[in-house]
C-alpha cells in the first residue's frame, strides 16, 4: 500500500493513464451497484460538489482497496487502506484537469461479506483538495502538485471491492 501513497506515483500514474485513456484497459474488480464517491470542496467562495459511481475495485492484501478507471469518463483513481486512522487517495480527472484529495485521517469502516468481497464506507475531511490543470503537461510528466491551490473539503464514499481471485 506504501507504494499507492505517494503524490508523485499517484500523479504520475494519473498523467500517464490520462494520455493513453482511449487504449487503457480496466483492472480486474466488479461491477459495483449503490456504490457512490461524493467530494466536496470549497473554492473561489463556492461549494463545488463532484460525484461518480466507481467500479472494478479490488481489495489489496492487509486490508485497503485499489481500483483505476479509464474506459469512460469520469476517470479516476482510488485507493484506501484501513487502520487508525484510515487513508484515502481519489483522483478524479478528464483531458484538462485533475481533482485530488487525500486525507491521512479517514474514517474507513469495512465489512467481509462471505465471498471475500469487502463494502467500505469512509468518511474524511481535508485541507488539501488539489485542482490541477493538465494544460501544457507532457504525458507522463509529474505536476507540481506543491504549487497548485489547495481547498478545504471533504469525501463520503461507499464502494464494494472482490478479492485478488
Amino acid at each position: 500500500m506504501a507504494a499507492m501513497r505517494g503524490r508523485r506515483g499517484f500523479a504520475r500514474t494519473l498523467l500517464v493513464a490520462a494520455g493513453a485513456c482511449a487504449g487503457a484497459v480496466l483492472l480486474a474488480g466488479c461491477a459495483q451497484g449503490g456504490s457512490a464517491i461524493t467530494i466536496t470542496y470549497e473554492a473561489d467562495g463556492s461549494t463545488v460538489k463532484e460525484s461518480f459511481t466507481p467500479k472494478d475495485i479490488a481489495c489489496v492484501p492487509g486490508g485497503g482497496a485499489f481500483g483505476l478507471q479509464f474506459a469512460d469518463e469520469p476517470f479516476y483513481q482510488l485507493s484506501v487502506s484501513e487502520g487508525e486512522p484510515g487513508q484515502i487517495e481519489v483522483g478524479l480527472f478528464d483531458e484538462k484537469s485533475v481533482l485530488y484529495f487525500e486525507s491521512d485521517s479517514a474514517d474507513v469502516r469495512s465489512t467481509t461479506a462471505d465471498d471475500g468481497s469487502v463494502e467500505y464506507v469512509v468518511s474524511a475531511k481535508s485541507d488539501s483538495v488539489a485542482l490541477v490543470d493538465l494544460a501544457g503537461v507532457e504525458p507522463g510528466a509529474d505536476p507540481d502538485l506543491s504549487g497548485v491551490p489547495k481547498h478545504s473539503g471533504s469525501i463520503e464514499a461507499t464502494f464494494r471491492c472482490l478479492p485478488d481471485a
